[in-house]
């Protein structure tokens, strides 16, 4: 008898043993989803995304949650990042720091890596969990092949344009029912780059976007495969101007979509988020366990189940209020009209750049800006309110003509000296072609303002400092004014210690308050610094001035 119940108690631990083990790739939930569907869309930026007409991305939030400000690896460049969502990790751990990656051609070497030289990613873990769950990729950028393993991918195509890929994914992840699916769209990037984010080109785009998705997603419930598909919508970053990959908000900051069965519905997740808890995230709801080499998490504020965190975020998604015309430079006074997507939504303002809130003015018809102001609008509804949209109006004279004494570099002239007039603000690189740069010479503006004298209150010349790249901000800056444009009398100027009061890597804006004065002609001397200070790698070489817009109120 002793021996039958001591070999039943070896066969209860060895089975016991064997559940632990089985269980060990596990992520220790109760979801373990039938399938997880990844829509990844390049440089789709927070701000284009809310403002766009998005019904169908609607859709997925209504049934889920959204983060508007997941954050971004850095650089905020598009191989780096897509890595990031789809291995759990940033550059530090998975190696990919630009475009053009590959697992012969990097600068940082993976934490881990597979036989072929491969961080894990979530195609790895899922075939190793178990090799039978299918998995696909479908993607118009061909950057993306290069980023994970292929072998552990049932399906890999690549196709000119995300009209194709989704015509191409469609019936191959109906017919075969893979556990994951990847399915990218490259357009948004595209447009951003050549029409600018935030442009009405770029809006319409994402709402192009919208459309194809809301097509994929109308076939899926037509084959009966929606209701217990988990989506996920991600990116990898924003854009400003023309770009991406500097240290801006734009950026580094976008949108996350999580929907399906279990997520709380319709609301904003607050905690936290960054693009490599993606993977995280898509194995939790496949309940596998990520590898250790990861160092995202699950996105737990958006599951009803984990009550601590998703709790915690009550605040219903509510896309924020857009506006008619864009931040600028304005020589004459704008009427702006303010527009919202979310139905029934009222929108209340500040001009004076604090927080809009219920008490606040309520739009009820366009608003007439007359000078340089920060408007800040918010949409509310129900208790919730939407992010916050910001408007940066600069209103200035009309400048007539402009003549400089010194002409600026060959290699940065810009647009001559219209360029410090043009009404167009160079970006955070100062190759951009708005910033005009002097080599150790002065910059020596001479500004027609027309016939009849005018009245002027502040000036405000934007200035660039980068003093590793051995750009200084000017020592000195002093203006001038005349009636006939040739006796000039000075009437203001600030020193260095104003000048280097507050100020900040990139961009900086010199403001001058000029006591009552009027007149026909400006002449404005922004002083090189001169040469390169004792403590500098280019000690005694000349200092560089980067000069872009020269704005007269």
């Amino acid at each position: 008898m002793k021996k039958v119940y001591s070999l039943l108690v070896l066969l209860l631990f060895g089975f016991l043993i064997f559940i632990g083990l089985s269980a060990c790739d596990r992520a220790g939930n109760s979801i373990n989803a039938k399938r997880v569907i990844l829509i990844g869309v390049d440089g789709l930026s927070s701000d284009g995304f809310q403002e766009a007409k998005t019904p169908n991305l609607d859709s997925l939030i209504a049934n889920g949650a959204v983060s508007l400000h997941t954050r971004s690896v850095m650089p905020t460049v598009s191989a780096s990042n897509w890595e990031a969502i789809l291995t759990g990790a940033g550059p530090e751990q998975n190696g990919v720091t630009d475009n053009g990656w590959t697992t012969s051609n990097h600068q940082i070497d993976p934490t881990s890596t597979d036989k072929e030289g491969y961080f894990p990613s979530v195609f790895n873990m899922i075939k190793k969990n178990n090799p039978t769950d299918k998995t696909c990729m479908f993607y118009d950028w061909e950057g993306l092949s290069d980023l994970v393993n292929s072998h552990f991918i049932d399906k890999s195509v690549f196709a000119e344009g995300f009209g194709v890929s989704f015509e191409q994914a469609t019936p191959w992840i109906i017919k075969n029912n893979p556990r994951f699916s990847f399915v990218y769209i490259d357009s948004p990037d595209d447009y951003g780059h050549k029409y600018g984010w935030g442009t009405k080109k770029y809006i319409k785009r994402i709402e192009h976007i919208d459309r194809v998705i809301g097509k994929f997603i109308a076939n899926l419930k037509n084959a009966g495969m929606y209701n217990d598909t988990y989506f996920i919508v991600a990116t990898d970053h924003g854009g400003k101007d023309k770009g991406h990959g500097e240290l801006s908000m734009d950026e580094i900051e976008v949108p996350w979509i999580i929907s399906g069965p279990g997520i709380i519905k319709g609301k904003v997740i607050n905690q936290q988020n960054d693009v490599f808890n993606t993977a995280s995230t898509i194995l939790f709801l496949l309940n596998i366990r990520q590898p250790y080499e990861w160092i995202g998490r699950p996105v737990l504020g958006a599951f009803k189940k984990d009550t601590e965190l998703s709790s915690q975020n009550n605040n219903k998604y509510i896309p924020k209020p857009s506006f008619s015309i864009d931040n600028g430079i304005y020589s004459k006074a704008q009427l702006v009209e303010f527009s919202t997507q979310c139905r029934g939504c009222q929108m209340h303002y500040t001009f004076n750049g604090s927080t809009p809130n219920l008490t606040s003015p309520l739009y009820k018809e366009p608003v007439l800006l007359l000078e340089s102001v920060t408007l800040k609008a918010a949409a509310f509804k129900d208790g919730s309110q939407s992010d916050i949209s910001e408007l940066v109006f600069k209103r200035t004279m009309e400048i007539k003509s402009i003549d400089i004494k010194n002409e600026p570099s060959p290699d940065y002239h810009g647009l001559g000296a219209y360029s410090l007039i043009n009404r167009k603000e160079g970006n955070a690189d100062f190759h951009d072609k708005e910033w005009l740069g002097f080599q150790g010479d002065d910059l020596e503006a001479t500004l027609y303002l027309g016939r009849d004298k005018k009245n002027i209150k502040k000036i405000t010349i934007s200035c660039f400092k980068k003093e590793s790249s051995w750009i200084f901000l000017p020592k000195s800056v002093d203006v001038f004014t005349s009636h006939s444009g040739k006796d000039f009398i000075k009437v203001e100027s600030l020193n260095a210690e104003q000048i280097l009061e507050g100020s900040k890597q990139g961009r900086n804006e010199l403001q001058i308050t000029l006591p009552f004065v009027a007149a026909k002609y400006l002449k404005i001397i922004v002083k090189n610094k001169g040469t390169c200070p004792e403590n500098h790698p280019g000690k005694g070489e000349k200092c560089w001035l980067f000069v872009d817009e020269i704005m007269v109120e």
